[in-house]
C-alpha cells in the first residue's frame, strides 16, 4: 500500500481485517493499545514512522499522534471500499455498523450464512482459503444472491409485519426475533491475552487469525 510517499507491505486478508474490526469495536480495550495492535496486524513488516511507543498509563491514543498514524492509513484502506462496484443485481448495498441503529448485519453473528453462501455460490471455503483480499471479499459479499441464506436472513430481520395477521404473523414474528442482532455484538467483551495475540471469540468463529 502506498502512503505518505512510501510503499508499505500490508496484510489485507479478509480475516485479518475482520479481527481488526473486532478489536476496534471492543469497548474494554484502551484506544492506545488498539492503535498499536492495529498497526502491528495490518502492516506486514515496517510500520509507518514515527515509531510506535507505549503511552503512559491512562493516556489514550489521541495524545500520541505517532500511535494513530498507522491507524489512519488503515482507515484510508477501508475507505477504499467506496471504489468497489455496487451490487450487480439491483440488490441494496449492505451497511455494516458498530451500533444497532446503523447495522444491517454483523460479520460474527451472520458468519454461518456468509460461510454457507460463499461455499455454495463461489465454492470458496472461508475457513480454509489461504488468502482472500478484503476488497475481493467485499465484492463477493455484496453480490451474494437475494435467495441465498445471508440475504434472506437480512430480509427477514427487517421484514415489515404490519400487514400480517393470524398464524403467519405469529410464525414470522418468532422467526424475525431469532435473527435480530444480539446486543452483545455492539457491547463487546472479547477475551484476550495480555498481548492481544488471540481474540478468542473471533478465532472461534472464523478460525485462522489472518496472519500469513
Amino acid at each position: 500500500m502506498f502512503a505518505d510517499g512510501k510503499l508499505y507491505k500490508i496484510n489485507p486478508d479478509f480475516r485479518n481485517i475482520l479481527r481488526i474490526f473486532a478489536l476496534a469495536e471492543d469497548k474494554n480495550i484502551p484506544d492506545a493499545k488498539k492503535a498499536t495492535k492495529i498497526s502491528e496486524w495490518f502492516f506486514d513488516g515496517e510500520i509507518p514512522t514515527p515509531a510506535l511507543r507505549a503511552p503512559p498509563s491512562g493516556k489514550g491514543a489521541s495524545g500520541y499522534p505517532e500511535l494513530t498514524k498507522a491507524a489512519d492509513i488503515f482507515s484510508d484502506f477501508i475507505a477504499g471500499d467506496s471504489a468497489i462496484p455496487p451490487p450487480l443485481r439491483g440488490i441494496p448495498p449492505l451497511t455494516r455498523g458498530a451500533n444497532e441503529d446503523s447495522a444491517q448485519f454483523c460479520f460474527d453473528f451472520d458468519a454461518g450464512e456468509i460461510y454457507a453462501d460463499f461455499l455454495s455460490v463461489y465454492n470458496i471455503d472461508l475457513v480454509e482459503v489461504d488468502f482472500l483480499h478484503w476488497y475481493k471479499f467485499k465484492i463477493l459479499l455484496e453480490n451474494l444472491p437475494p435467495d441465498g441464506a445471508f440475504r434472506r436472513k437480512i430480509e427477514l430481520r427487517f421484514l415489515d409485519l404490519s400487514n400480517m395477521t393470524g398464524d403467519n404473523l405469529s410464525k414470522l414474528t418468532d422467526a424475525k426475533e431469532r435473527v435480530q442482532l444480539p446486543e452483545k455484538f455492539f457491547d463487546r467483551d472479547l477475551k484476550y491475552s495480555d498481548n492481544l495475540q488471540d481474540l478468542e471469540e473471533f478465532n472461534n468463529i472464523w478460525g485462522k487469525a489472518g496472519n500469513n
